[in-house]
């Protein structure tokens, strides 16, 4: 794969690997940095490429969130904080984990209905969380600006129709 195949590649699978990444991670920094860990990758093992890229590009994106999970899990580890000594220690709101759990089922019900949009509409979608003006996105693709915000207006609409149900 030479260097102008390896950036059209990129810049056709950059916003469904982003999409795909933020959907595990729920954060916008991890997700950015595993992707660009990912490319980085790609780029440097381009020679040894067999097969599809985005199948490719997307195998090493799920090895780099495995390898990112395990680092958060041995980082993370907190000690239980010992209650003091009256008894009175902090113990967590139940409603606390709850409200979290809400907001994750909405967040894969999101994620879900985005997966039911057209390649186009989810590449506009994958540009706007990353918070990327419509301008911008129909430059980089070179589409008119107006073709991009129909696309990422439909992808929005039908997001919300299928997360209302």
């Amino acid at each position: 794969m030479n260097d102008h195949e390896f950036a059209r590649a990129y810049d056709e699978h950059h916003g469904l690997l982003y999409f795909w990444v933020l959907n595990w991670t729920h954060n916008k920094e991890r997700a950015e940095d595993i992707c660009s860990r990912a490319f980085a990758k790609a780029w440097q093992h381009r020679a040894t490429l067999r097969g599809h890229f985005k199948t490719w590009v997307f195998a090493i994106a799920k090895r780099e969130l495995m390898a990112d999970h395990r680092r958060d899990v041995l980082v993370k580890w907190e000690p239980i904080p010992e209650p003091d000594e009256w008894g009175n220690g902090e113990i967590s709101d139940p409603r606390d984990f709850t409200k979290e759990l809400e907001q994750w089922y909405e967040w894969q019900r999101a994620a879900n209905a985005a997966m039911l949009c057209n390649e186009a509409e989810r590449r506009a979608l994958a540009g706007a969380l990353q918070g990327e003006k419509i301008r911008e996105l129909a430059k980089r693709w070179q589409l008119p600006h107006g073709t991009v915000g129909r696309q990422l207006a439909s992808a929005r609409e039908k997001v919300r129709v299928l997360c209302r149900d």
